[in-house]
C-alpha cells in the first residue's frame, strides 16, 4: 500500500495492526509529488519494503534508483539527514521486504537454508571505490546513495547465475529489446488513433517541443 494520502494517526492503525508498508517513492512522486510515510511508518516500528509500482509510472524497475530515491525524498521531507539512513534503506531493499512479503524464511539475508538470491558487485570501480573501512565505512552509503547498477557483476536466482558480466543466460537481450521496440510501435499507433489522447496535457507538450 502507498499510504501517500494517509493521515498520522491511520499510518499509526497500518502499523499497529501488522501490516507492512511497500514504499514506491520515484513512482509516487512523480505522479503525485508526495513522499509516502516510510520513515514515519519505520519511527512507529513498521517494517517497509522497497517498490517500484508500474513501469510507466516511474520510468524504471531499478531497485538502486528506488533505495536513493527513498533516502533523498525521506530527508527533504523531514528536512533532516537522519531520516531514513542508509543502512535502514539496505534492510528495506533485502531482508525487510522480504519480512512484509512473508517470505524472509526463503530469501532476504544470506543464511544456511535459504535461496542463494544474490547480486555480485566489483568494488575496485567508483561509485563503489574508494571503499574506506574505518573509522566508519562507506559501502552502504555508496550503495544506496551513488550505485546505479552499473557495478553488478553477477545476479544468481535461487542459486542459478542468469546475468554475468553483461550477458543474460537463458534471455536473448536483442531479441528483447527489438519486441520491445515493436510494442512502442503499436503503443504509438493505437494512442495516435484514440480522440482520447489528443487532449492530454503531456500530448500538447510534446507538439509544442517542450518535452
Amino acid at each position: 500500500m502507498h499510504l501517500s494520502t494517509a493521515t498520522e494517526a491511520e499510518v499509526e492503525t497500518v502499523v499497529r495492526r501488522g501490516a507492512g508498508m511497500v514504499c514506491c517513492a520515484n513512482s509516487i512522486g512523480i505522479i503525485d509529488g508526495v513522499m509516502p510515510p516510510a520513515a514515519l511508518f519505520k519511527r512507529l516500528g513498521g517494517r517497509v519494503a522497497l517498490g517500484s509500482d508500474q513501469a510507466p509510472g516511474n520510468n524504471s524497475h531499478n531497485v538502486f534508483s528506488e533505495m536513493r530515491a527513498v533516502a533523498m525524498f525521506a530527508k527533504l521531507e523531514a528536512r533532516s539527514p537522519l531520516a531514513m539512513p542508509a543502512w535502514q534503506v539496505l534492510r528495506s531493499a533485502t531482508i525487510e521486504g522480504a519480512q512484509v512479503l512473508g517470505i524472509d524464511g526463503e530469501v532476504g539475508s544470506l543464511e544456511p537454508g535459504k535461496q542463494a538470491d544474490l547480486i555480485l558487485l566489483d568494488a575496485t570501480r567508483p561509485p563503489l571505490a574508494p571503499l574506506l573501512l574505518r573509522p566508519a565505512r562507506n559501502l552502504v552509503p555508496n550503495l544506496v546513495y551513488a550505485e546505479t547498477g552499473r557495478s553488478v557483476r553477477l545476479s544468481m536466482v535461487a542459486g542459478r547465475v542468469i546475468y554475468r558480466d553483461g550477458r543474460y543466460a537463458s534471455v536473448d537481450a536483442d531479441e528483447v529489446h527489438r519486441r520491445l521496440g515493436e510494442a512502442a510501435e503499436r503503443l504509438q499507433a493505437r494512442a495516435a488513433a484514440d480522440p482520447g489522447c489528443a487532449d492530454l496535457p503531456i500530448v500538447a507538450l510534446t507538439r509544442a517541443g517542450r518535452i
